[in-house]
């Protein structure tokens, strides 16, 4: 059970900054740009140039936006960006270290008999990768990316992709995310959301109200444990 009385079966789970710490990448920027720009700043960036790519029809994967992110950020401070110093930061994302309270949470929830999954921004392939370095596969029952409709969150069609692949209707599912456009673009689609308010996340308040939130995953495992035996 949820807070709302729903059943919950499976969590689908964002990967970037939800599971995974992009605050990692600040050495990797900081060798690029110095103090001028911040981690939050370049992956709001990217995250800006994701949906341009649904609105005008123009799919490119993520980790071509991100470079391209870079291109023009350094071009626009008239930075020199060297090609070394771009594939660091590539190759940091595909290493990313996961937050510290994933692996209990995950733990946790497997104890409780929730089904796992992933739906990312990230490529299929760069998701692969992304948790075979993070050490998080073999928590997950399914691997879900954009990359199959080539839509981006929060469009409709990722998460209505999602629920096709795992078999389940929409109350039967929660999305959990530390953004809350993800969780606002899941509960339209009929989807439960759970928000992690870690880094000072909050709700938006223009959207609906998360099913749930907590500040990390092991508090979440435990406030969904705590329903599930009410």
């Amino acid at each position: 059970m949820c807070d709302n009385g729903g059943v919950i079966r499976l969590l689908l789970f964002d990967v970037n900054d939800t599971l995974l710490d992009i605050n990692a990448l600040k050495p990797e920027l900081h060798e690029i740009f110095g103090d001028t720009v911040t981690v939050r700043e370049f992956y709001l960036e990217c995250l800006q140039h994701s949906l341009v790519c649904n609105e005008v029809a123009d799919y490119r994967g993520w980790g071509e936006i991100t470079q391209g992110v870079l291109e023009m950020t350094a071009a626009g401070l008239h930075i020199p960006l060297k090609q070394e110093a771009a594939m660091q930061v590539s190759q940091k994302l595909k290493a990313l270290p996961p937050h510290h309270d994933v692996k209990p949470g995950l733990e946790q929830l497997r104890r409780l008999g929730f089904r796992l999954a992933t739906l990312t921004n990230s490529s299929t392939d760069g998701q692969r990768e992304q948790l075979q370095n993070a050490g998080l596969t073999d928590y997950f029952d399914q691997t879900l990316s954009v990359d199959a409709v080539r839509r981006y969150k929060p469009a409709h069609e990722t998460y209505e992709y999602a629920l096709k692949q795992t078999g389940l209707p929409a109350e039967e599912v929660l999305m959990v995310a530390a953004h809350p456009w993800d969780i606002w673009g899941a509960m339209t689609c009929g989807l439960q959301g759970a928000l992690l308010t870690h880094s000072g996340k909050a709700p938006f308040p223009l959207a609906p109200v998360p099913t749930i939130q907590a500040p990390n995953l092991v508090v979440l495992a435990e406030r969904l444990g705590s329903t599930a035996e009410r």
